[in-house]
């Protein structure tokens, strides 16, 4: 009991030591980062997603898939360490991180689910031709302007106003935006960085990182519903710009929420829309390249698996002594 306990310990430590490391190198390198705003849209996207979640999934995986198996393996089982105050209190840091965290996400989680109850309750199916992946709503009251809620059965849930004003074409351009939004998991993507439990929020990256990838993940949703037809182009710059007046200085909806106009540039947006050269750009980072970069790293680790595994005990042994 003893041995599992002062386990537990110092794998909260390794994941405060971890997660500071990663939050403080990112932040150093924050200069470099905003120089990939000549990066396509959907590479700039999966860059900044990984960013964020960088710390909290580095921490996470060496606690558990180096730390521990290692501690399990070598730790003399009658061996007794002392706790002390220091180790302590990296354990405890780790506990409110992950607390934070937790409660971040369960609270992001029950208010969507409270908004999604409340619009469904005051609005009503949406009739209409157009395929769409998911259900869409009218809501007649105050609800969104256009919002795609939810992850496994996400719903879009469309302001009678907004219905009103926007022609079929530039409804069906709208619709193609939030499936977008939808194929790519910007939900998932939005839950998945309130839930990160990590120190990178105290270095004032991740509000600026977070709204980036919002940035990016918008004008990739604009692709996704238009590709390289100009007609659908210009009836999604429309359906924008009627959005956006009618809905001046939107504020995101929450962590399960993609909209039309978040509040963003619309004029970058629009003119990327409407300019043909820009919009087809394509730099984005080969996925047969990221697929082999996995390949070659999981094979290093595998390769080098004795060598980390006597490297992290030895760690240890020098974090526990010092």
């Amino acid at each position: 009991m003893r041995i599992a306990l002062f386990g537990l310990i110092l794998a909260l430590v390794w994941f405060v030591l971890i997660n500071v490391a990663a939050s403080l190198a990112i932040a150093a390198a924050a200069p470099l980062i905003r120089r990939a705003e000549r990066l396509d849209p959907m590479a700039r996207a999966r860059l900044l997603l990984s960013l964020r979640l960088a710390p909290a999934v580095l921490a996470t995986g060496f606690a558990l898939f180096a730390f521990l198996p290692t501690f399990w393996r070598l730790e003399p089982r009658d061996a007794v360490e002392h706790m002390g105050p220091l180790l302590l209190v990296g354990a405890g840091t780790a506990l409110v991180l992950i607390a934070a965290a937790c409660w971040r996400g369960m609270r992001t989680g029950r208010d969507a689910a409270r908004l999604v109850d409340g619009w469904m309750r005051e609005g009503e199916p949406l009739a209409t031709d157009i395929d769409a992946p998911f259900g869409a709503w009218v809501t007649a009251g105050a609800g969104p302007a256009i919002a795609l809620v939810g992850i496994r059965r996400p719903r879009l849930f469309l302001a009678r106003r907004v219905l009103d004003a926007l022609t079929p074409d530039e409804l069906r351009a709208a619709v193609g935006h939030e499936a977008g939004h939808q194929r790519a998991g910007d939900n998932l993507a939005r839950l998945l960085m309130a839930w990160a439990p990590d120190v990178l929020r105290v270095t004032g990256m991740t509000a600026w990182l977070e709204r980036e990838w919002a940035r990016a993940a918008e004008l990739r949703a604009d692709h996704a519903a238009t590709r390289h037809d100009v007609a659908t182009r210009l009836d999604l710059a429309t359906a924008l710009v009627k959005v956006a007046r009618m809905t001046p200085g939107t504020a995101p909806m929450g962590a399960v929420a993609s909209t039309l106009h978040d509040g963003g540039d619309i004029e970058m947006r629009v003119r990327r829309l409407t300019d043909a050269a820009d919009h087809d750009r394509t730099a984005a980072i080969a996925p047969r390249g990221c697929l082999f970069a996995a390949i070659v790293a999981i094979a290093l680790v595998v390769a080098l698996t004795p060598l980390i595994a006597h490297a992290v005990q030895a760690a240890t042994e020098l974090l526990v002594h010092r």
